[in-house]
């Protein structure tokens, strides 16, 4: 029923017959990999003469080949499949015509791993392999032909169904081919328009850049180039985080390859022969999981030092250096030293015969790595004595290793790099550091900051966590603490504004936590979303205890607001309830910024007015400015202050019908006051 090859029928190849099945069962359930193994088994078994055994398994292979994303390996196939099956058939019957037609004009039943539908199965697996590495010349006609194949095959299928499930299996992989080459001339036609964007835009817009080489990497995953470009724009932008989990997603991706390249595939093998057998990572790892609303998002997700080790050799080369890098500055120490030592390890043993990346890359690494561990603990040494000046020095000389424009270069092994420190006292205040970002940056002008507030030296702190913010503008830590050292030198606005801001930050990561992928600030540490709740409520008696009032939207005790809330990672909300509201039960009738402009009502609180009023017809009499948004002055209810307590009210419900959401009028009367 699962169509063997003929061969496979006779009793010395039983054995035989039973791999094919197994992987015809393996590939029809998506078990690729088992399928790819078990098909190159029967590879080597065939007689080199036989061209449509070979079609056929060759065919079948490519298909294996480009689910698990070998698409170079998958071309290769595939070209074989159509070559052997012009060469000799696959199976044909002699009465068949070339498109699986009898010469009697009655259709033969269809086979799905011979004949036409092999081909057009063959043919659709060469175009998806190409588009897949980036080649977008000539396959217009490739999927044109799959197409047309397959609907000429289903149509003439019609007629010649037997109700076996050899015919309806052939039907389903001829659906397939009609879907996929359909599928694939749009991606197809997307992926020209991509290019031909990405070499004529400037991009202004650095997100529109990103979402072009995202839509490009989606649709060409195996073309090294695309990823190359995305890692220099990400590094450009200092996104340090975001450069190491792209890393970690591809070798992640390119973990389902290992084991499939043995016998005729070894040659078409795109790793490092002899490399270390995978120990943590897997693919499933960075797979969205949806299931669960609390899971990390993928694009937050890092490995531990195994995987990262697993991640180096499965790398392309062109990318490898940078990752390194980014384990660094990204502090993730034990992870970059456990994978530079592998990779030390396995190039010592194969005596030069075979390396993962250039070697300068890997001595240049070895070496920042090496410095700017050594030096960062010699600062945490003698800043745990209590001698902070000389931290402060040391802490400076490690952010020198990057110091300039953080290329590859200049700065690693030396401490210090002449034209580069920008002195501010007697401490390098490394300006030019800052070029690189990172945590390890961040983290390292902080924490100088920290040790400056020690020697009583305010201004530099200030001026220390400044830069820290620079690095990573969401970093809250450093934020806490220049807004304390503001209100320690009495700068009473500096102190406003940062701590309004931390309040800002910790409101809306209540509800939104994660920032979206290659958007908001970079900083994935120390996030406003591990701030707890006693911390917030510690912060907001700061401020009262300086006469600051807490924002808007601030609340204690981390529990949602009614009418809305802050999101850090958008714009914030426009309309809010003043504190006064909130306690009065009022419905929210200001804006923050007319509120502030408008004049103070008696008893010191904020005027309030409806921000547009409905039609209230009185006596037949329609109010004025009724329909539109009206200045407050126009549309405040009169305030005379003989009014009776009876009209007062009647004036309530006007308003707070005014602000109802999805409320209308009665027809011929007053609103209805539920």
């Amino acid at each position: 029923p699962l169509s063997p090859p003929r061969w496979a029928s006779s009793p010395r190849h039983s054995a035989g017959r039973a791999t094919f099945d197994d992987a015809v069962r393996h590939l029809d359930r998506g078990r690729h990999a088992r399928a790819v193994r078990d098909l190159t088994t029967l590879i080597a078994r065939a007689r080199p003469d036989d061209a449509g055994d070979l079609a056929r398994l060759h065919g079948l292979r490519s298909e294996g080949l480009l689910a698990l994303g070998a698409c170079e390996a998958a071309t290769a196939d595939a070209r074989r499949a159509l070559d052997h099956e012009r060469a000799g058939g696959s199976g044909r019957n002699p009465n068949e015509g070339s498109d699986g037609e009898r010469s009697g004009g009655r259709p033969e039943v269809l086979d799905a791993e011979s004949g036409g539908v092999l081909r057009a199965r063959a043919t659709c697996a060469l175009a998806r392999s190409l588009l897949a590495r980036g080649v977008s010349h000539g396959l217009d006609a490739m999927f044109d032909a799959a197409s047309d194949l397959s609907r000429r095959l289903l149509e003439e299928a019609a007629d010649a169904s037997d109700g076996s499930r050899r015919h309806e299996r052939a039907v389903a992989a001829l659906a397939r081919v009609r879907d996929g080459a359909e599928e694939g001339s749009r991606r197809l036609v997307r992926y020209k328009e991509l290019v031909t964007k990405y070499e004529t835009s400037s991009f202004g817009n650095k997100r529109e850049a990103m979402r072009v080489l995202d839509e490009a990497i989606e649709i060409a995953p195996d073309n090294v180039e695309w990823h190359v470009r995305k890692l220099d724009h990400l590094v450009r932008k200092r996104r340090w985080f975001s450069v190491a989990n792209h890393c970690e997603r591809h070798a992640a991706s390119r973990s389902r390859l290992d084991g499939i390249f043995v016998g005729d595939l070894r040659p078409a093998d795109p790793f490092v022969p002899g490399m270390p057998p995978l120990r943590e990572l897997d693919d499933r790892f960075f797979q969205d999981a949806g299931r669960s609303s609390g899971a990390v998002p993928v694009h937050l997700r890092t490995l531990g030092p195994s995987g990262a080790r697993d991640a180096a050799f499965r790398l392309p080369p062109e990318m490898l250096p940078v990752y390194l890098r980014s384990l660094r500055l990204e502090m993730r120490f034990d992870e970059a030293e456990l994978a530079l030592s592998a990779i030390e390890e396995y190039d010592a043993g194969v005596d030069g015969t075979a390396t993962v990346c250039d070697p300068s890359d890997l001595r240049r690494e070895r070496a920042k790595l090496d410095e700017t561990v050594r030096l960062r603990e010699r600062g945490d040494a003698q800043r745990g004595e209590g001698f902070h000046d000389q931290a402060i020095k040391l802490y400076g000389e490690c952010l020198a290793v990057d110091a300039g424009t953080g290329d590859a270069g200049g700065g690693a092994g030396t401490g210090t790099t002449p034209g580069i420190l920008k002195r501010q006292s007697s401490w390098p205040a490394a300006s030019g550091a800052a070029n690189a970002g990172g945590k390890l940056h961040a983290v390292l002008h902080d924490t100088r900051a920290s040790c400056l507030v020690s020697l009583d030296k305010l201004d530099s702190a200030a001026a220390e966590s400044g830069r820290a913010l620079d690095v990573h503008s969401m970093y809250v830590g450093a934020l806490l603490r220049r807004a304390r050292v503001h209100a320690a030198l009495g700068d009473v606005a500096g102190a406003k504004a940062d701590f309004t801001r931390f309040i800002v930050l910790v409101e809306g990561a209540r509800l939104h936590p994660y920032p979206p992928p290659n958007q908001g600030a970079a900083c994935h540490f120390d996030m406003p979303s591990e701030v707890t709740d006693g911390q917030l409520e510690e912060v907001q008696a700061e401020m009262e205890a300086l006469g600051i009032k807490s924002p808007a939207g601030g609340r204690k005790g981390g529990k949602k607001k009614k009418g809305g809330s802050l999101n850090p990672f958008s714009c914030l909300c426009s309309r809010k309830k003043t504190a006064d509201q909130v306690a009065d039960g009022k419905p929210a009738v200001t804006i923050a910024a007319d509120a502030a402009a408008a004049p103070p009502a008696a008893g010191g609180k904020p005027a309030r007015w409806p921000m547009g009023r409905r039609n209230f017809k009185r006596g037949g009499k329609t109010t004025a400015g009724a329909g539109r948004r009206s200045s407050p002055a126009a549309s405040k209810p009169p305030q005379s202050p003989g009014r009776s307590p009876r009209t007062k009210a009647r004036s309530r419900r006007r308003v707070s019908f005014s602000l109802s959401p999805g409320r209308r009028k009665k027809k011929g009367g007053d609103p209805d006051p539920d």
